[in-house]
C-alpha cells in the first residue's frame, strides 16, 4: 500500500507546490513549435512534466501490483479508476478550456472552470472516502467498487 502513499503525496505536492507548472514552464523554454489546437507551449510543457512523473511512479507501481495481495490488486483497480477520473478533469477538462477559450463567452468560460474544478473536487472526495471507508473497515472484507456490477452484469449492493 506505501505505493499509494507515494502517488497521493506526489499528487499533494504537485498541487501545493505546482510541480507541473513550474515544470512546465522550464520546458516551455526550451520548446519552439507551435502546439497544435490551440495550446500553448506551457501545456505542452506541463503533459511533458506529468508523463515524467508517471514514467516514474508507473513501474513502481506495476512492482506493487504484481507482488500485491488479491485485497491490494482488487482495490488498486478502484483507485486506479477513481485516479484516471481525476486525470479526465484535471488534464482533459483543462486542456479543452485552454483549446476552446477563445470560441467561448463568459458563461461558456466559467462552465469549464466549474465542471473542471468541481470534478477533481468531487473525485478527490470520493478518493477521500473510499480510503476512509477501506480503513475503517474489516481488513478480511474484499469486496471493492469494481463488486458493485457483478459478471452478469447486474448491480450489487454487497459494498
Amino acid at each position: 500500500y506505501g505505493i499509494w502513499v507515494v502517488i497521493f503525496t506526489y499528487l499533494l505536492c504537485d498541487d501545493a507546490f505546482k510541480i507541473h507548472e513550474s515544470g512546465g514552464h522550464l520546458v516551455a523554454k526550451h520548446l519552439s513549435f507551435i502546439p497544435p489546437m490551440g495550446l500553448r507551449l506551457q501545456d505542452i510543457g506541463e503533459l511533458t512534466t506529468t508523463a515524467v512523473a508517471c514514467a516514474i511512479l508507473l513501474p513502481l507501481f506495476a512492482w506493487a501490483y504484481v507482488h500485491g495481495s488479491h485485497i491490494f490488486k482488487k482495490m488498486s483497480h478502484d483507485l486506479l479508476i477513481l485516479l484516471l477520473a481525476l486525470a479526465f478533469f484535471g488534464i482533459a477538462a483543462d486542456l479543452a478550456l485552454t483549446a476552446l477559450h477563445p470560441y467561448l463567452n463568459w458563461k461558456g468560460v466559467l462552465f469549464f472552470r466549474v465542471f473542471e474544478d468541481g470534478g477533481e473536487m468531487l473525485v478527490a472526495s470520493l478518493m477521500l472516502w473510499y480510503v476512509f471507508r477501506r480503513a475503517i473497515h474489516d481488513e478480511n472484507d474484499s469486496s471493492c467498487l469494481c463488486d458493485l456490477f457483478r459478471a452478469d452484469g447486474r448491480a450489487s449492493i454487497g459494498m
